[in-house]
């Protein structure tokens, strides 16, 4: 769980090989533009559910609340 240092900070992991098929791209890219800028988690469920991702959210009480998506990386 990240600290207060750690808020309003994007992070992507990603394993090491071939660049992603495009559907993936667009959703990592739809993911971070929509957490970042308006955090509509509904929509960000459906893309990555499509791609059979998982998404996380976690909102202790203080915060900070933390959205964590998975996305598939075989393919």
């Amino acid at each position: 769980m990240p600290d207060g240092s750690e808020r309003g900070r994007t992070r992507l992991e990603d394993a090491d090989g071939p660049r992603p098929p495009a559907a993936v791209e667009v959703a990592a890219y739809f993911v971070v533009y929509f957490v970042v800028a308006e955090s509509v988690l509904l929509g960000i469920r459906r893309r990555v559910a499509a791609l059979d991702g998982l998404v996380t959210v976690t909102s202790p009480v203080g915060g900070p609340s933390m959205d964590a998506v998975e996305l598939p990386y075989v393919w």
